[in-house]
């Protein structure tokens, strides 16, 4: 199918782009949208399969840390969906390292593929949350005070 063929090659050109060093592990996870279409999905699993069977990483769609669905996850994030996918690649990456993979072929016509590399570990240690630690972390009290309802 030619659809997946433009998939396989843009997938070789996205992973050109990667210092060489992080290309044989890259990518450690992936964060796909395929707008719930099932033939999209399969053309990025015969894409990713591929990969796997010319040495790279073997990545694992019911592990959470290896695949992330944002479409069964999230559900229809609308027109911010790379945006979104994006944020969590950085996070996946920033905080357990390696390259993440945002792909996304919501629309049946084109495809978006996105490789994210963490920052080094030197700069990761320089890094800190105002408030100390993971700069990701939420920190906010809640509105509604949790101690004003009894635990269930």
């Amino acid at each position: 199918d030619q659809r997946e063929l433009a998939l396989q090659t843009g997938w070789q050109e996205a992973l050109r782009n990667l210092p060489e060093a992080e290309r044989p592990a890259a990518p450690q996870r992936l964060i796909a949208a395929t707008g719930g279409n099932t033939e999209q999905l399969v053309a990025l699993h015969k894409t990713l399969l591929k990969h796997a069977q010319e040495g790279g990483p073997e990545l694992d769609s019911g592990k959470p840390a290896q695949w992330i669905d944002t479409d069964q996850r999230l559900g229809n994030t609308g027109a911010a969906t790379l945006f979104v996918q994006m944020a969590i690649a950085v996070m996946g990456s920033y905080r357990d390292g390696g390259v993440s993979a945002v792909v996304n072929l919501r629309d049946p016509e084109e495809a978006s593929i996105v490789l994210i590399s963490p920052p080094s570990d030197e700069k990761r240690r320089t890094q800190h949350h105002p408030h100390g630690g993971d700069v990701f972390r939420h920190r906010v009290a809640p509105a509604i005070d949790p101690a004003n309802y009894p635990a269930n």
